[in-house]
């Protein structure tokens, strides 16, 4: 699969496509956004490291059909496969891998990505540091995660979910000085996370293999 790293974690580019997004207001505590952090985190570490005997007995009784979202293939190559699960480890690791980009916490990023991916996400945040620029970002919510598209091809499964979260981005050089984004201006972002591991892998974890923000005029009004 051809990777594709998009605005969304790439300092200038991410904040040029702010221009053409919506405008909103709001506020929220710091407490509240470092206790929601810390539950996607815990939620993470526990998901991505079950079994898949253990993800079956934690999701939901009845087996999941094929349909577009998922295929014949994905299921008979995963049968123990339940949505539920899977979702709660994808929006831990879409807080995490945020925040570890943020700090640039290339250690912890390895943990999270595919091979491919992590050389991109590294060579960003290596720009970055070269340039004296940190990435900040007052106010975070995630709105939504929906299941878009599991496949298997090969020997790897791969899982396409969709995010609508709020955010507000700022860009500061090195003086501290915001070049890019605002403080006060959060916006509405939909992105699509792929992720992948191998069907006859012993561990299974999933690691992120493909990102991809949209145009957020496809957005529903909320």
């Amino acid at each position: 699969m051809r990777v594709i790293f998009f605005a969304f974690l790439t300092g200038f580019l991410l904040f040029q496509l702010y221009a053409v997004l919506g405008k909103e207001g709001g506020s929220r505590s710091v407490r509240s956004q470092k206790k929601k952090q810390a539950q996607w985190r815990r939620a993470f570490k526990e998901t991505v490291h079950l079994s898949p005997s253990q993800k079956a007995s934690k999701g939901k009784a009845s087996s999941l059909a094929s349909s577009d979202e998922v295929s014949e293939a994905f299921l008979r190559a995963y049968p123990s496969f339940r949505a539920e699960p899977f979702l709660k480890g994808a929006e831990a690791a879409f807080a995490c891998v945020q925040e570890a980009y943020m700090t640039h916490d290339l250690a912890r990023l390895k943990e999270l990505l595919t091979p491919e991916l992590f050389q991109v996400f590294q060579e960003q945040i290596t720009g970055s540091i070269q340039r004296g620029e940190t990435l900040e970002r007052p106010f975070f919510e995630l709105k939504s995660s929906t299941l878009k598209k599991a496949v298997f091809q090969g020997d790897i499964l791969y899982a396409t979910v969709e995010f609508v979260s709020k955010q507000c981005l700022v860009v500061k050089d090195a003086q501290k000085k915001i070049i890019l984004g605002s403080q006060d201006l959060i916006k509405t972002t939909l992105d699509s996370w792929t992720f992948s591991r191998h069907a006859s892998a012993r561990s299974s974890k999933w690691l992120l293999a493909d990102t991809k923000e949209h145009d957020p005029t496809c957005l529903l009004p909320t």
